[in-house]
């Protein structure tokens, strides 16, 4: 009577199938996972784009949480007040500053006092100082975190420090301003003449750039730019991280 051989793997043959096995679950974990780091980072970066585009909104749609004192700051009741909300200002921690954590966002709101009466102002610049524009904590003060431990950063590398955005509205005419600069203050002194509010921090394309660090993610590295004398949300866009020459 003939025999049959009884068949089966080798321990070679074994070895090779869980090699390959393990070999193809390596590039599918690599390829999910870079996925999920490149959606991270363009989270982060959206997320910092609303950030700063929500800045528009609230001087648009003004909320007046504060409550007016007699104590040299405002006087007078709600509609009484010597006092107008101006605008918002928006600081961003640097990356020095902000150590191996997040850059932390702040945003608070900026008012001023109606000039007296007589006071002549010429030109939208002195109009704006004119009602002697001052950052306040108030219930509309915000804290955030950048997503995903990502921090700010200028571009081609540069430490610099931290960064400020003010968006104001004119009393007189309606119009809304935006004034960048560097620096990591976060109480500025919006009133002199040498203070932010100058025509050169509405153009400057230096103040305008900004990065997003990748935190150590594989990912093409991308950012902000803030179109200069902008006026709307709209003046706020992303910089292409794939683009040739991105300044980040």
């Amino acid at each position: 009577m003939n025999k049959h051989a009884r068949g089966g793997f080798t321990i070679i043959e074994v070895i090779l199938f869980l090699g390959v096995t393990g070999l193809m679950m390596l590039g599918i974990f690599v390829g999910v996972w870079g996925s999920i780091t490149q959606q991270r980072y363009k989270d982060a970066v959206v997320s910092f784009q609303e950030s700063l585009r929500q800045t528009y909104g609230d001087v648009v749609a003004v909320q007046n949480n504060r409550v007016a004192t007699a104590s040299g700051d405002c006087i007078g009741g709600v509609g009484t007040s010597t006092c107008v909300i101006l605008g918002r200002y928006l600081h961003v921690s640097s990356q020095s500053s902000a150590g191996t954590g997040p850059s932390i966002i702040t945003v608070s709101d900026v008012i001023g006092t109606i000039p007296p009466t007589g006071s002549v102002a010429t030109g939208y610049i002195d109009i704006l100082r004119s009602y002697q524009p001052r950052v306040i904590n108030n219930a509309n003060r915000s804290v955030s975190q950048m997503q995903w431990q990502t921090q700010l950063r200028w571009p081609n590398g540069d430490a610099g420090n931290g960064f400020s955005m003010l968006v104001i509205r004119s009393p007189e005419t309606g119009q809304i301003h935006t004034f960048t600069w560097r620096g990591n203050s976060t109480t500025p002194n919006l009133v002199p003449v040498g203070g932010p509010i100058t025509a050169a921090n509405e153009t400057n394309p230096t103040n305008r750039l900004l990065c997003v660090d990748t935190n150590g993610m594989s990912v093409p590295p991308s950012g902000i730019r803030i179109q200069p004398r902008a006026s709307t949300a709209a003046a706020i866009g992303q910089i292409a991280n794939d683009a040739e020459g991105s300044p980040c």
